[in-house]
């Protein structure tokens, strides 16, 4: 699925691997396009990131800012069974507008602050 980055400055993409990468070059990178299907991306170039075994049980990064089109997405480019991703978040940043709501249909037990002040929470 793509993710559409209107009113936000860029996104920020972290896909975590399920146990330990093969070596046979598996990467995540990230592609753009101009419509939300999806039919015109084409791959960002210097985005991709090479899954090894030095970073098992770990993640991998990609900040896209300030995107060329409307809509973008990670996409995992597989050579291994072994290679899994679980889960990928994409977090967008920097609104135009603020303050952002966020629907709370499919965000259960999540809160959202601006500027929160010390104190016992």
């Amino acid at each position: 699925p793509v993710v559409d980055t209107r009113g936000y400055e860029g996104v920020a993409f972290v896909a975590f691997l399920s146990g330990t990468p093969s070596t046979l070059g598996s990467s995540v990178n990230v592609q753009e396009a101009s419509s939300s299907g999806a039919s015109d991306a084409v791959d960002l170039a210097g985005t991709a990131v090479t899954l090894s075994s030095s970073i098992a049980d770990g993640y991998a990064g990609i900040d896209i800012f300030r995107p060329n089109e409307r809509y973008v997405r990670l996409v995992h480019v597989k050579t291994s069974t072994a290679d899994i991703l679980n889960p990928i978040l994409a977090l967008l940043y920097r609104p135009g507008d603020a303050p952002v709501t966020h629907s709370t249909a499919k965000n259960h037990g999540v809160e959202y602050f601006a500027k929160p002040s010390s104190g016992t929470p």
